[in-house]
């Protein structure tokens, strides 16, 4: 009790209980797929603060997650998550295993909705439990329990490194009452870091209230066209 009034052990408490799913009853079948222990549980950690907290509390740890891998993608190395290049396993228990780990679960469950990806997570747990698992086991019981592949979904985030770096452009056309939206993709796509596909929600807000789109980004450039009642405060 004296040590709760300096330290909050919750987040603790719900990764090391999530590993009771992921890690202790299935587990993966080699360090290189360790995110699958470890990702789960620092997803399942923010999950906790989500369903404790509320929503608000929980996009603020996603956003210190992003934070985290971000720094040691940009000051220290990139890597895919899945990888068996170390001296050491301990040198992949890193920011991308976490960090970047919980935050491709996160945009896995963006990408199939709330049903689906709770769906397919239980798939998966039944399916392997008191086994071992490897990520193309996840990418099965996804395309087993909702009937899409998600294999570029895994290439590019789990396969490959790093993430999109993004220059935007806006424009209003007060004739056509038409919001213009260009994106274009800056990383450099190499070896490790490829060009990017993913559904993307793009927001405006008017005097009538906020309205949502939802775009495809899979090239290096696109523009965007988007029809509003009248030209949006933000």
């Amino acid at each position: 009790q004296r040590a709760a009034l300096d330290y909050n052990a919750d987040p603790l408490i719900a990764h090391e209980l999530a590993h009771q799913w992921w890690g202790d009853l299935l587990t993966c079948h080699d360090w290189s797929h360790a995110w699958l222990n470890e990702g789960f549980a620092t997803y399942f950690d923010a999950l906790y603060k989500e369903h404790h907290l509320g929503r608000d509390e929980f996009r603020y740890q996603m956003l210190l997650n992003a934070r985290a891998y971000m720094d040691e993608d940009g000051r220290r190395y990139r890597r895919p998550i899945v990888s068996n290049v170390y001296s050491e396993p301990i040198d992949i228990f890193d920011r991308h295993l976490y960090e970047k780990g919980s935050l491709v679960l996160h945009m896995l469950r963006h990408v199939l909705g709330d049903d689906l990806f709770w769906k397919a997570l239980g798939h998966y747990c039944r399916t392997f439990q008191g086994g071992t698992v490897v990520t193309r086991d996840r990418e099965r019981s996804i395309e087993e329990a909702t009937g899409r592949s998600l294999d570029w979904f895994f290439e590019e985030w789990v396969y490959k490194g790093g993430h999109p770096n993004f220059k935007l452009a806006y424009n209003w056309d007060d004739a056509t009452k038409t919001a213009s939206l260009a994106v274009s993709q800056t990383q450099e796509v190499d070896s490790v870091t490829p060009l990017f596909r993913m559904p993307v929600d793009v927001s405006f807000t008017t005097s009538q209230g906020e309205r949502t789109f939802r775009v495809q980004i899979e090239q290096k450039e696109h523009t965007f066209f988007f029809p509003l009642p009248e030209k949006p405060l933000m």
